[in-house]
């Protein structure tokens, strides 16, 4: 049983772990995606591993593209 008067407040958030994607990231999936916007993520995470380097998964991809209010429409001629 506790006797003193110690509040019992949440803590601060700590901020989470760094993005894995940076504005230069960024900037070229809104590139990608304005040249060709029919874009599946995975062929997304393709063209950012050829020309940045860096794997990131399609969850990560779809996270993104949704915090850019990006429009994620298929052309149904393509199929």
């Amino acid at each position: 049983m506790r006797t003193g008067k110690a509040k019992l407040a949440p803590r601060p958030h700590a901020g989470g772990p760094p993005r894995c994607l940076d504005e230069t990231d960024e900037r070229l999936i809104r590139q990608c995606l304005e040249q060709q916007p029919d874009l599946t993520l995975d062929e997304l995470r393709e063209t950012l591993a050829q020309q940045n380097g860096k794997s990131v998964s399609r969850a990560t991809l779809g996270r993104v593209v949704q915090r850019l209010n990006l429009p994620r429409k298929k052309d149904s001629s393509r199929d």
